[in-house]
């Protein structure tokens, strides 16, 4: 149907009220107006009226205007001290005090150099490595000084031929087990061998007995000379000294408890593709250097370490490692040669006259013998018969 001419279809009442259904205004078809976006500022200036700031940088309520007009002063370092003094001052009066104590140092110093040196002037002796000492006059009258007669270093006197007679004897006596005790148990730090007894060198000379394979050898030192086989070694040591000669069952609980400890250390760093055989070779090899840590440190003492001795040491050391003890004997295949004298077959190098010790480096070298050409055996007969003198002389004079 043809709509008449001038009418307008929004007018129609079906139109509007289908529009109004689904929410369309005519009034609102007509297009807004496009609202102008201001561009953002590009300078300074525009960015300051943008905010409507009139001062710029802003100061604080406190503060004055902030005025750059006057050219910053240059300050020398007379101006930087005075200032400093005005402002911030400081009290030298201790710097004085300091200043007149080392005046009066001084000038005693100088009234003690009168004393022991001279104005007289002598060619410095310097390049030649040597210096000049004072005159005897002076060094004579400084001897008379109170100071010099009550020093600590003048009141030494020679030993006489008993008091010398009476340390050999003491020094017998380290080297005698009868004699020698427990020094005690220090939580923290581990018991010295007697007689200067270094563990790592009794490790390294008992490693050198052995016949390992070149490839299982360089695993072995490693472990064998660890500080865990060294705590092991000194701990065994003074364990079984402590079990056969000298009851102290309280110290050899903390002992064992540190063995235990240091057997776990060891027993974890060993690799577990060689942990099963240093283990079957270990008790054997400890054993070897708890022996030769006694017949080094008690040379006097050699025969109380018989047969027996050995076969104790070596059961309870392999049944602490491998919970079984060896077969009867075993020891006696140790290799003796290379190790040490048997027992009960000790041999002459490892009595008074030559101390084995030194020789094989298991404690510092002592001073030679004044004429090493004489015979052993005399040597040896002559220290016996100097030792009974001295122990002859000390039981005197304790009584």
């Amino acid at each position: 149907m043809a709509l008449p001419t001038g009418h307008d279809p929004l007018k129609d009442p079906k139109i509007a009220a289908l529009m109004a259904s689904i929410g369309i205004n005519s009034e609102k078809r007509k297009a807004k107006p496009k609202q102008h976006i201001a561009h953002p500022p590009i300078n300074y200036e525009e960015y300051l009226k943008a905010e409507n700031i009139k001062e710029w940088p802003q100061r604080l309520t406190s503060e004055g205007i902030l005025d750059l007009s006057e050219s910053p002063k240059i300050w020398t370092h007379d101006d930087i001290i005075e200032e400093l003094t005005k402002n911030a001052p400081y009290g030298f009066e201790c710097f004085d005090d300091l200043e007149n104590y080392l005046n009066d140092f001084s000038n005693q110093l100088e009234s003690f150099a009168f004393h022991l040196s001279s104005a007289e002037e002598r060619p410095s002796r310097i390049p030649d490595k040597l210096f000049h000492a004072p005159r005897k006059e002076i060094l004579d009258k400084a001897a008379e000084f109170d100071a010099v007669k009550l020093h600590h270093s003048r009141k030494k006197k020679k030993k006489d031929m008993k008091q010398t007679m009476k340390e050999a004897a003491q020094a017998s006596r380290t080297r005698n087990i009868n004699y020698v005790s427990f020094p005690g148990f220090r939580l923290k730090e581990l018991t010295e061998l007697p007689s200067q007894l270094e563990a790592p060198q009794l490790l390294n000379h008992v490693t050198d007995a052995q016949t390992f394979s070149r490839g299982f050898y360089q695993f072995w030192k490693k472990l064998f000379l660890s500080e865990a086989s060294v705590a092991l070694l000194q701990d065994t040591f003074w364990w079984f000294f402590l079990e056969t000669f000298e009851h102290h069952p309280a110290a050899q609980d903390k002992i064992f408890t540190r063995i235990a400890d240091s057997y776990i250390a060891l027993f974890f760093s060993a690799h577990p593709d060689i942990r099963d055989k240093f283990f079957k070779e270990y008790p054997r090899c400890l054993a070897q250097c708890v022996y030769l840590a006694f017949c080094e440190a008690f040379p006097e003492s050699t025969d109380q370490f018989t047969e027996e001795f050995v076969s104790e040491l070596f059961s309870l050391v392999s049944e602490w490692i491998t919970g079984v003890k060896p077969p009867v004997g075993q020891w006696k295949k140790w290799p003796w040669e290379k190790l040490c004298a048997r027992p009960g077959e000790q041999a002459d190098d490892n009595v008074l006259n030559i101390d084995r010790g030194v020789t094989l480096g298991l404690r510092p070298q002592s001073k030679p013998a004044k004429d090493p050409k004489k015979p052993p055996v005399k040597l040896r007969n002559g220290i016996n018969t100097g030792l009974k003198r001295a122990d002859s002389i000390a039981k005197q004079e304790n009584a």
